[in-house]
């Protein structure tokens, strides 16, 4: 989709200002120059929806991560939730059970306090 609107936008402004820059074309080597400013702009316009993203997921990774830490997610679902994504890994056997079992958490005791974290 980028590269999209720089082919469309590296058009326009050359048609609109290539002969007062001196570029015929965009075959002339000078519209490379054009064609990484555009890139610039779009990188630097995008950024900010792309970092919203990332801290969007971050964000609930971390409250996943303290509703584990806290004994909130029953045992059940963190099994599942580990399988599944073991599943999805492109590590096999046993490099996924060592990245993603490394930290259990153990349920309450009985009328002790929230799950504990341990390392395996």
């Amino acid at each position: 989709m980028g590269l999209y609107v720089a082919y469309h936008t590296l058009q326009w402004m050359l048609k609109r200002w290539g002969s007062r820059w001196g570029v015929r074309g965009q075959e002339d080597w000078a519209a490379l120059g054009v064609l990484l400013l555009i890139l610039n702009v779009l990188e630097f316009v995008s950024m900010p929806i792309g970092n919203g993203f990332s801290r969007m997921q971050e964000h609930a990774a971390d409250v996943y991560g303290l509703e584990v830490v806290h004994g909130l997610v029953p045992i059940r679902r963190r099994r599942e939730r580990a399988r599944s994504s073991a599943r999805r890994s492109r590590y096999g056997g046993s490099k996924a059970f060592a990245i993603y079992h490394i930290l259990a958490v153990q349920p309450p005791a009985a009328g002790g306090e929230a799950g504990v974290c341990v390392h395996v």
